[in-house]
């Protein structure tokens, strides 16, 4: 993020990191396509040892097979694009990274926690889904696989692409909380989506029509991270957009699959989780709202600075 916000315009940086974003996209796409194959075809497999490995669990072959393909990704890194020279770093001297956070405090609280609840959400749904489609639906894990990667590709990658080109287009025009304006919104919609889709449930067609739209909408972290690099001095991008990504996937990882099984398990005592489901899009997606345009006028007023 720190890279693109020196070599581009703010008023085009949105929708440069959600382009960025968008490979994640496809990561997900082909985590839930090909998993959803390993894990078929994981126990025959591993009925034989594996050469240089041996003899080795279904579990352990699909973590093996998933990441072999990262060890040779890793070096289109010596192929990207260097950053300009002429671009000079202002470092503040009165100022730690740490004193800019706490004088603007507000703008960061309503930040981290807005953009933080809707990776609860994002998280929570994601981590259940295959679950509630294989339990309530009787799919087995081929066809979960294949309806989910269809979700993410191509309707996440043109969502978050959307989100970004269009909260651009109104920054551009002097809109300068587009960006928590924006997901407020959305936090209302998917709230209202997830919560019938997920809550009328009785043919399968509705919640997973529902979950793409979703898909589609929830897309945040383009948005969000462009958000911090337009107000953010340039010698502290790069620390307080680690800190943003560390808190946003921390919560979400840690609480958002905890929380749906928790009220799956403890309120609902129910198998399907479907319930569960919708309660998740509801409590974080209005709450995410409610945090976003709350911190409307805290934005507006970095984004004039």
């Amino acid at each position: 993020m720190e890279y693109d916000s020196q070599n581009l315009s703010e008023h085009k940086l949105s929708l440069a990191i959600s382009v960025l974003s968008a490979g994640a996209q496809v990561g997900v796409a082909i985590s839930y396509l090909f998993g959803g194959l390993l894990i078929a075809q994981a126990y025959e497999i591993t009925k034989n040892p594996l050469p240089l490995f041996g003899q080795t669990e279904p579990w352990q072959f699909v973590f093996l097979a998933s990441g072999i393909p990262g060890i040779f990704l890793a070096f289109l890194i010596f192929i990207s694009p260097k950053e300009k020279k002429s671009v000079k770093i202002d470092k503040p001297q009165s100022e730690s990274v740490y004193r800019f956070i706490r004088n603007n405090r507000n703008f960061f609280f309503y930040h981290f926690l807005g953009f933080g609840l809707l990776s609860v959400m994002v998280y929570g749904a994601a981590a259940w889904m295959p679950a509630y489609l294989i339990r309530t639906y009787e799919l087995d894990i081929k066809t979960v696989g294949l309806v989910l990667a269809a979700s993410a590709v191509p309707v996440g990658m043109c969502g978050v692409i959307f989100s970004g080109w269009w909260v651009d287009k109104n920054f551009t025009t002097g809109k300068k909380d587009a960006h928590f304006s924006y997901f407020s919104l959305i936090g209302i919609a998917v709230a209202i989506i997830g919560g019938l889709g997920f809550l009328f449930d009785f043919w399968i067609f509705i919640p997973v029509v529902c979950f793409g739209i979703i898909q589609f909408l929830q897309p945040f972290s383009g948005v969000a991270g462009a958000s911090l690099q337009i107000v953010t001095p340039v010698a502290y991008r790069g620390r307080i957009s680690s800190i943003f990504i560390m808190f946003y996937n921390t919560l979400g990882m840690v609480l958002g699959p905890s929380l749906v099984v928790a009220i799956n398990d403890f309120f609902m005592n129910s198998n399907s989780l479907g319930t569960a489901l919708a309660i998740n899009y509801i409590v974080f997606g209005s709450g995410a709202a409610f945090l976003l345009w709350k911190g409307r006028k805290y934005a507006a007023a970095m984004g004039n600075r």
